[in-house]
């Protein structure tokens, strides 16, 4: 949308002079500072410009909406192995937290899941379930 936007607006001033005109249209304060009757040219190219920006973009919502409209229900399914790799991995993660664990060794699941999210983000999350744990307040 913005090469459209760009295209569109440069277009629309393509005979003023690099020197003194197209520079003066960089920033907003520039902009607003222009006499009226430039202000409301500017005005109408950014207008026309961003509409043709969200024409250009009508193709791609059609071809995605009926693609949408093709596509079939593919179920994910995970095999006996994966599960118990992936229940062993929250076990891990459980006992880092300090979780109680029951007569067998396991450790007892939480009504709560854990939200797995990698990076920063995920770092905070997993700090406060694991303080949520500790005070008992995901139980």
């Amino acid at each position: 949308m913005s090469s459209v936007v760009n295209n569109k607006v440069s277009d629309a001033f393509a005979g003023v002079s690099s020197s003194g005109g197209a520079t003066s249209y960089n920033s907003l304060g520039s902009i607003q500072s222009l006499p009226p009757a430039i202000l409301l040219q500017v005005q109408n190219a950014f207008s026309d410009a961003i509409r043709w920006a969200y024409v250009a973009l009508l193709p791609f919502v059609c071809i995605a909406a009926v693609s949408a409209f093709f596509l079939r229900e593919v179920k994910i399914e995970r095999s006996a192995e994966e599960e118990r790799s992936r229940e062993q991995e929250r076990q891990k993660q459980d006992a880092e937290l300090g979780q109680v664990t029951n007569e067998r060794g396991e450790v007892q699941r939480t009504s709560h899941p854990r939200i797995k999210i990698v990076g920063p983000i995920g770092a905070v999350i997993w700090c406060f379930q694991a303080i949520g744990d500790k005070m008992g307040l995901r139980k």
